[in-house]
């Protein structure tokens, strides 16, 4: 009897926190705000053959410290780290432009179509944050 009235006391007591995660009553107008009521699966995507060629000339280019993580929603890289550039002279924003223009074939991504959004200096590197805006 003591072990019934144990576990129907133990019940009772988890049951507020179930409520607690139910939706609230603007649940719906919310995820239609926010386009969730009508969202659809990520579509994964491989790097293209092309753009694994790009990496892989541009890493043995550059003397094969490079590696490359690519975005499984894009298919393009989402980070390449590791190596070594060349020093590129002009401002730091040139620099940059100059870099993936010339690796475009690589990135996807033209250069022009960017904006700066943030400069910071940290270790005495300089870091640059784009912005991409893409069809509106």
């Amino acid at each position: 009897m003591r072990h019934a009235l144990a576990a129907l006391f133990l019940l009772a007591s988890l049951a507020p926190g179930a409520r607690a995660i139910r939706p609230g009553p603007q649940a719906k107008e919310d995820a239609k705000r926010f386009g969730f009521d009508h969202a659809q699966s990520v579509q994964r995507r491989a790097p293209s053959a092309a753009r694994a060629r790009a990496f892989a000339g541009f890493n043995s280019s550059q003397g094969g410290g490079w590696k490359v993580r690519f975005s499984p929603r894009t298919g393009l890289p989402a980070a390449v780290v590791g190596g070594r550039d060349v020093p590129r002279p002009g401002r730091p924003e040139d620099a940059a432009r100059a870099f993936l223009s010339t690796h475009m074939d690589m990135f996807g991504v033209d250069p022009a179509g960017l904006k700066v959004e943030k400069q910071t200096n940290s270790s005495g590197h300089r870091h640059l944050l784009f912005r991409q805006n893409y069809k509106g």
